[in-house]
């Protein structure tokens, strides 16, 4: 399968999703607040409320523990077919080098 997908198959497959999951975790507060010449305005309808912090927060996790999974499986696609990628060396991989708890670097 690996063998007929090229680069622009693979990033599109693989690489795309995780990086959508992360961009939402990184707009969840624009989307929830807007910068005006007021300052900061919390959006509000007749039709809704704005999100609770904690469910902004629960939002931002689950984007952020999807994101990781998909490239997880990306990086696992790799490592799986070396001779597809030979640019990849897997010591240069951060996420096995480094121990990360809750969004830190320990």
């Amino acid at each position: 399968m690996l063998d007929k997908m090229g680069y622009s198959d693979f990033v599109s497959t693989y690489i795309k999703p995780p990086l959508a999951y992360y961009i939402r975790c990184m707009v969840i507060d624009e989307l929830t607040a807007s910068v005006g010449t007021l300052g900061i305005l919390q959006e509000k309808s007749d039709y809704g409320s704005p999100a609770s912090i904690r469910l902004q927060e629960r939002l931002r996790r689950q984007a952020r523990t999807t994101a990781e999974r998909l490239l997880d499986r990306a990086v696992g696609v790799i490592e799986a077919n070396p001779e597809s990628f030979p640019e990849y060396d897997p010591e240069q991989n951060l996420r096995h080098c480094l121990l990360l708890k809750g969004g830190f670097i320990l």
